[in-house]
């Protein structure tokens, strides 16, 4: 399921409405020479387990039917919207302004754009097919098996990366190779293979879109693009040329980054160094895709900030961020990270395909706590 990512197409282009089956029928995989594979399930499938049969490559998006709802692909005007205040006299009365070019498919605007993007993004970037972008904090690392098992330095964060916290976050080599140089991005720490594998690892490709289960586990969050803004944007605005936009969005397609400082790699590293001195926020040390995580902290129903006993923390009080409760998963908190119970059985897969990660991973919480019923097994 790391490599196909049938749970992220079958989603996007059935939430969508460009699909009508919810269970995903597309994945990605390629033969050696780039060639995409349609994959077929060794044994026979047991839809009760969310198996299934087989995953197909995309098709080519000018084939698609234009039916995302939510773009304004209605049947039936022939012209484009007209502005407000300025009907089109050639209207045809009684039917919608808001429709399909009179062009044939795949010309104008009749392809869906879902389609389109999806064969443009390819999802190099958290699928196991290809190597990692390697341009910030955050994401570094190779692909395949090495993905997981070659560890590189992305974060400071000793609760995070635990021993590898001390290398720094830029993904530089500390082996004792002489042909490998140390003050070069993008190697990993050592070239050895490991199960010791922290979060810091994990997060890497886990992260999309900034909300997901792992950036729960660390108790972080997307930034909002607007608190401490001031620390954050520079004092003049700043108004990129094309040419500047098109680098920054190459590395971030965030819009914001191309007018805030944070597009700039020497700022970003080393964002979180400015946490002492912050008000309002705290920020992580990883930057996937040239993002900025904070930190989620437990608060009331006006926003005060909380202790462990439910007590409001001063907001001038220069320890509020430590004495606060950082929501964090409480795993976590106690020193595990996500191989302490996600073993060879989820990270490797039974050989079925899934269209799910529900349906892929088999540890639940009743494995080590037990239920009300039963003792752990």
């Amino acid at each position: 399921m790391m490599a196909h990512g049938a749970m992220l197409w079958g989603a996007a282009l059935y939430n969508n409405g460009v699909v009508p089956f919810k269970d995903p029928r597309f994945g990605e995989a390629y033969a050696p020479d780039g060639t995409p594979l349609r994959m077929v399930s060794v044994n026979k499938a047991d839809p009760a387990k969310g198996e299934l049969p087989s995953l197909d490559p995309l098709p080519r998006f000018e084939i698609g039917q234009p039916g995302n709802m939510l773009r304004i692909f209605e049947r039936g005007g022939r012209f484009p919207p007209a502005l407000p205040g300025t009907p089109q006299p050639l209207q045809e009365p009684g039917k919608p302004d808001k429709g399909l070019s009179p062009r044939g498919l795949g010309t104008l605007n009749r392809t869906d754009p879902v389609w389109l993007n999806l064969q443009k993004t390819r999802l190099l970037d958290p699928l196991l097919w290809m190597l990692g972008t390697n341009d910030h904090p955050g994401d570094y690392r190779s692909s395949g098996c090495t993905a997981c098992h070659v560890l590189y330095a992305n974060d400071r964060d000793p609760v995070h990366s635990g021993g590898l916290a001390r290398h720094g976050n830029e993904g530089r080599s500390a082996t004792g190779d002489p042909t490998i140089p140390k003050d070069e991005r993008g190697h990993p720490v050592h070239h050895t293979l490991t199960s010791a594998i922290p979060t810091s690892q994990c997060i890497v490709c886990h992260i999309h879109p900034g909300t997901t289960v792992t950036n729960t586990y660390l108790g972080t969050l997307w930034w909002d693009n607007e608190t401490e803004g001031e620390r954050l944007y520079p004092k003049v605005q700043r108004n990129p040329t094309e040419e500047q936009r098109l680098e920054g969005l190459a590395r971030n397609p965030e819009e914001a980054a191309t007018r805030g400082l944070w597009s700039d790699y020497d700022f970003l590293k080393e964002v979180s160094a400015m946490n002492p001195t912050l008000e309002k926020v705290q920020f992580a040390d990883f930057h996937g895709h040239g993002w900025l995580f904070r930190n989620v902290y437990k608060r009331d129903r006006e926003g005060n900030l909380l202790d462990e006993h439910g007590a409001i923390v001063s907001p001038t009080d220069p320890e509020r961020f430590r004495k606060a409760v950082h929501l964090k998963d409480i795993h976590l908190e106690r020193g595990m990270h996500c191989v302490d119970c996600h073993f060879e059985q989820d990270s490797h897969g039974s050989g079925a395909l899934h269209g799910s990660v529900r349906d892929a991973v088999e540890i639940a919480c009743e494995d080590c706590h037990g239920s009300v019923r039963e003792r752990a097994s």
